[in-house]
């Protein structure tokens, strides 16, 4: 099937993640531009994994975490679409599913209903979803330094730090 193009978006477009200082990056339209190309393209398991694995690589001062609680036209769109886990998706955008389980049980569904797919097709998804979960990893210690000078601050009499 052929990518869909809405807006220059297409279902092969790479998301424009809002990087530090002044950058392009993405609108809340564009991410649901996005979706809607992924869901024509990939059904809506397909695209319900595709779209959480992307969103889940934000970083941590990423514009786009505010679209599900401030945003209000992405609130109703993802409101709106089914998850293959149960609830909606913006509920799984806002709990920040795990893209490996989403991935999987997307392919699960997939084998079900077309009888498709592969074993090895699996196991290469979700052996390149590990080992982009680990990327995260190497930057979790960044909000525990930060927290642990927080708590020492506030605690500071008790260390005698004045």
């Amino acid at each position: 099937m052929e990518d869909v193009m809405l807006y220059g978006i297409t279902a092969a477009s790479e998301p424009d993640y809002d990087d530090w200082g002044f950058d392009t990056y993405w609108r809340a339209n564009d991410w649901v531009t996005w979706y809607r190309n992924l869901k024509v393209k990939f059904g809506t398991n397909g695209a319900n994994a595709r779209f959480l694995q992307a969103w889940n690589k934000s970083g941590n001062f990423s514009s786009n975490l505010d679209y599900p609680v401030f945003n209000s036209a992405f609130k109703g769109y993802f409101s709106n679409v089914p998850y293959v886990g149960g609830g909606t998706m913006l509920s799984a955008i806002r709990s920040g599913q795990i893209p490996i389980v989403t991935d999987l049980l997307s392919k699960a569904v997939t084998v079900l209903e077309t009888g498709t797919d592969s074993i090895e097709q699996t196991t290469q998804s979700a052996a390149s979803i590990v080992s982009q979960s680990t990327t995260l990893l190497k930057y979790a210690w960044i909000p525990l330094l930060i927290g642990a000078g927080y708590l020492a601050y506030q605690n500071r009499d008790k260390f005698g730090i004045k």
